[in-house]
């Protein structure tokens, strides 16, 4: 598969501290299309010192949509959806190019995850189809986040992206915040049933802020990581936490009869 036929596609807001490290590592793509939900940071000024890449803005209302607007700013079927701290190495662009695109519509990568410039030795993010056919395959909203969906096989490459988040940790908080109101959206709403495991354990309220991170620590063995272990594992303990607290305080705010209560005037 050659490099020229993929455009790379990237959602960008505030990502001033990880786009110089991304868009470096795709250089080697005649075009890169960023969509920007309305930066106010640097964010701009960086996408122009990079020839290939092409900037363009939308308001921000779902990921899925925001998306799927990025897919229709390809003007090659083959696209490769990248959020801004994603890193190709040299290994995983070698892979790229060695593809059949015949052999699959869509492809899976998966991920070498980094705190403060260091990877660790395991992580919980699964791999992600990034590598598709626009034609083939459409973004749909989940929760907080987007899903792929396609039919058939997509096959998993050996090598592996880098999840390499630079931002301020007040960033990361602020980003949280919003994402547990539309992940309790989500699991208030679904049928229990049709929830994946880990879900499920969330509508418990109290399992997953104590689980998550004694798993990430003693299952995943990130003890042997030092701090940056703990700093991975502390974070998702939060994540957890803030989200059972979001479910705490749905329940409150509930009439008897189930339903939200109406807003203030």
């Amino acid at each position: 598969m050659e490099l020229a036929s993929i455009t790379p596609v990237l959602l960008c807001f505030n990502e001033q501290d990880n786009l110089p490290r991304t868009l470096s590592a795709l250089r080697a793509f005649p075009r890169v299309v960023i969509v920007d939900s309305g930066s106010t940071d640097a964010s701009r000024a960086i996408a122009r010192e990079f020839g290939n890449v092409q900037w363009f803005e939308r308001p921000f209302d779902q990921h899925a949509a925001q998306w799927q607007h990025a897919l229709s700013r390809s003007e090659t079927d083959w696209v490769l959806s990248l959020d801004a701290d994603y890193v190709l190495p040299e290994p995983l662009l070698a892979e790229i190019a060695t593809l059949d695109p015949h052999a699959a519509s869509v492809f899976q990568i998966g991920f070498r995850f980094f705190v403060h410039g260091a990877p660790l030795s395991a992580t919980l993010l699964p791999p992600r189809a990034m590598l598709f056919r626009r034609s083939q395959a459409r973004y749909v909203q989940d929760g907080h986040t987007q899903v792929l969906h396609y039919e058939g096989h997509a096959p998993l490459l050996r090598e592996r992206a880098e999840h390499d988040d630079r931002k301020p940790l007040t960033r990361w908080l602020w980003a949280q915040i919003r994402y547990v109101q539309l992940e309790a959206d989500k699991l208030l709403a679904a049928d229990p049933q049709m929830l994946d495991r880990a879900d499920r354990l969330r509508r418990h309220l109290f399992v997953m802020p104590w689980l998550a991170p004694a798993y990430i620590l003693i299952g995943k063995g990130l003890l042997r990581d030092g701090w940056r272990g703990w700093h991975y594992a502390l974070s998702r303990a939060l994540v957890e936490l803030m989200l059972s607290l979001t479910l705490i305080d749905r329940r409150f705010r509930c009439k008897p009869d189930g339903r939200k209560p109406e807003p203030p005037p």
